[in-house]
């Protein structure tokens, strides 16, 4: 979905940021799992008190938009008899990936160990509760 002007000047990017939508079947738990281990700061839910069915969360810069099967199906009907969740991988840069690593090392979400890779790059890799890799 494109939202805003259709004019832009030359020198400016056409585009100011990426929000992704992520599909959910349980946007309560998403929020939480982001929220504990990553440290997203719920922005705005609705309803206002659990279970939600459409949740943002801020960190930093970054932003991410949880939404349940049936709400987003509602808006989109062409998602209708997709399931939540879903391929795909979130790519989450930091500067504290070592701490990061240390306090959620023994976590069930972890799926990969931390490792540099051919980028000379240090990651590891969480399942959110959807699973997604993060």
């Amino acid at each position: 979905m494109v939202e805003g002007s259709l004019v832009s000047k030359e020198d400016t990017p056409l585009f100011r940021s990426l929000v992704p939508t992520l599909p959910c079947a349980d946007v309560t738990s998403a929020l939480e799992f982001y929220e504990t281990l990553l440290g997203f700061v719920p922005a705005l839910t609705l309803p206002a008190d659990p279970p939600y069915h459409w949740a943002l969360a801020r960190c930093g810069e970054v932003v991410l938009m949880f939404q349940s099967g049936p709400s987003l199906a509602a808006e989109f009907p062409s998602l209708q008899d997709r399931q939540p969740g879903g391929s795909l991988v979130l790519y989450l840069e930091t500067d504290q990936a070592l701490p990061l690593f240390e306090r959620l090392r023994d976590r069930p979400e972890l799926v990969q160990p931390l490792r540099e890779t051919s980028q000379g790059k240090v990651e590891f890799v969480l399942a959110d509760p959807e699973g997604r890799l993060v």
